[in-house]
């Protein structure tokens, strides 16, 4: 499962500090990579009628279950990625209710598509002053 992750991943991070962060070497993964799917996989693909999916694609296969990675939904961490602005400022803005966001227990979260109408309202907002 850790060379899927850095699959996936790979064009966020380095191969080689995932590598070195989840304790696998290089040459294993790109081993992997080149290595046909395995019995169980091509049963697993056959069962849920998606021929030869890898098991990084769209739909991660977890134990009998499909888990849909949710881009949509943003972290505090990732909202101030996305906005080029500090973590903290951020954190403000969403605690002061100046962008919109809803939390998860103690933790903010955003919803891309809501950030993108917030942004396009401050431009609309900034030209008329």
């Amino acid at each position: 499962m850790s060379f899927a992750f850095i699959e996936a991943e790979k064009a966020s991070f380095s191969i080689s500090g995932m590598c070195r962060a989840l304790g696998v070497s290089q040459s294993g993964f790109f081993a992997w990579r080149g290595r046909p799917a395995c019995q169980r996989q091509k049963r697993d693909c056959r069962a849920c009628r998606r021929p030869q999916a890898p098991l990084f694609s769209i739909q991660i296969h977890l134990k009998g279950h499909f888990r849909v990675p949710n881009d949509d939904i943003m972290t505090v961490k990732e909202l101030a990625d996305y906005l080029k602005i500090a973590e903290k400022t951020a954190y403000r803005f969403a605690s002061e209710g100046k962008v919109p966001g809803f939390r998860v227990g103690s933790a903010w979260r955003f919803r891309k598509g809501e950030i993108n109408r917030w942004i396009a309202q401050q431009e609309q907002e900034g030209k008329q002053k």
